[in-house]
């Protein structure tokens, strides 16, 4: 938006000047100051606070209860992006509650794939006078990437199989 307005502005200028037929800085610099031009900024916009990884669990997920009975799950994401030509490794802090925090460590394990989207939360607490920081995400949406795993013992597809004859009016089409 605030690129249009200055392209507007921009015209306007350049407009002007061939009106005026000059080429004198100064003049471009009045007409600027002429142009009274004001950018404002909606009041009313909303801030956004989301994070989406997806990567795998460095270990097996950790869960815990408050006294009150609350469910916390802490977890690591190592998330790979390739930079140039190396890849870099992004080790992120998770925490989920309730039946996310219980689905997680009940479905996954160590090298999962899961995609989280979250927000982005820092803390702080206070050790021996000190002030600590931490930076974790609070997972809000949490999906299981990895394929169901198959059953070795069955040779069976996740579809199931008929066996025998399919008369043709059996066929619904």
């Amino acid at each position: 938006m605030i690129i249009v307005i200055l392209i507007f502005v921009c015209i306007a200028l350049i407009i002007d000047m061939f009106k005026t037929r000059t080429n004198n800085h100064s003049d471009i610099k009045k007409s600027i100051e002429n142009a009274n031009v004001k950018i404002f900024i909606k009041k009313d916009i909303k801030m956004v606070n989301q994070v989406t990884l997806l990567g795998n669990l460095t270990k097996d997920p950790t869960i815990r209860y408050t006294p009150g009975g609350l469910a916390i799950c802490n977890f690591t994401l190592a998330v790979n992006e390739k930079v140039k030509d190396q890849t870099e490794t992004l080790f992120a802090p998770i925490v989920c509650f309730n039946k996310s925090a219980e689905n997680m460590v009940k479905y996954q394990k160590k090298g999962s794939l899961v995609c989280v989207i979250g927000k982005l939360k820092i803390s702080s607490y206070k050790k021996d006078g000190v002030t600590k920081y931490y930076t974790q995400i609070v997972g809000n949406q949490i999906t299981y990437c990895d394929r169901k795993p198959s059953n070795s013992d069955n040779n069976q597809d996740d579809q199931p199989v008929y066996e025998g004859e399919i008369s043709d009016d059996e066929i619904p089409f």
